[in-house]
């Protein structure tokens, strides 16, 4: 769907796929990061970690994905 829709993206799927699949793994790091420091340092109840991390990790991908995956080449 962020393909055809979200992007609409001309690129090969050869050049796009390892590019959003090293995204979605970026996030998931980034989501397992954020939750960790917010629960043991900053001493939060999961849940509130998990909201702040799911917006950051949410806004990230999104921007790395524009910018990175499906970006227009020329």
């Amino acid at each position: 769907m962020n393909y055809h829709l979200t992007f609409a993206s001309q690129q090969s799927h050869r050049v796009t796929l390892p590019r959003f699949l090293t995204v979605a793994a970026f996030g998931v790091l980034l989501n397992g990061a954020v939750v960790k420091g917010m629960t043991e340092r900053m001493h939060l109840h999961y849940l509130v970690a998990q909201a702040v991390a799911t917006l950051i990790v949410l806004g990230s991908g999104f921007a790395l994905n524009k910018i990175w995956t499906f970006a227009q080449r020329t």
